[in-house]
């Protein structure tokens, strides 16, 4: 299981990468590069056993800020984007599927692990996010609120055929 954490109480968030179902997280280590700690915000697993996950590479410059990816046994993070917020939601096979407000709202792209081949799935002046692929690969659920109320909507993986499944009671996501 990987997730972020600020349990330090320092306002940080860690990546954890708990490999033992027996092992606290009071007890759990955050993943490191060197001496760095990762720091980082929404981790996903990656088909090759990498994570991808949002924050700023303080590794390096501490000035780039978006999606990185990094193995599980000490690598250096590579950055994939420099938006800030850029947002991992789910893995397709070693694609990363996301969300960004780069067009000025939320949409979702996906793209390569290493910033290539990046393209818009969503565009749409609501708010599109929290993408998932289905098991099969061939479709994404996302979160949106296109027609006034929050729903769960489903698209064919290229982002064609956008149709509402559910809406959500209560008016959120």
């Amino acid at each position: 299981v990987v997730f972020d954490s600020a349990h330090m109480g320092d306002r940080e968030h860690r990546i954890y990468l708990q490999r033992n179902i027996e092992t606290r997280v009071g007890e759990l280590p955050p993943l490191m590069f060197e001496a760095w700690e990762i720091f980082g915000r929404y981790p996903i697993f990656l088909a090759d056993g990498r994570i991808a996950f949002s924050g700023c590479d303080y590794w390096d410059v501490g000035s780039v800020c978006g999606i990185h990816v990094v193995g599980t046994e000490g690598e250096r993070p590579s950055t994939a984007t420099g938006w800030p917020g850029d947002i991992p939601t789910d893995n397709f096979g070693s694609q990363i599927l996301m969300m960004s407000d780069r067009g000025g709202n939320w949409d979702i792209y996906l793209m390569r692990a290493d910033g290539s081949d990046l393209r818009q799935l969503t565009d749409h002046p609501a708010r599109d996010g929290l993408a998932t692929a289905s098991p099969d690969g061939r479709h994404i659920a996302f979160l949106t609120d296109r027609d006034g109320t929050w729903s769960i909507y489903v698209m064919a993986m290229d982002g064609s055929g956008p149709r509402r499944l559910i809406n959500l009671n209560g008016g959120y996501g």
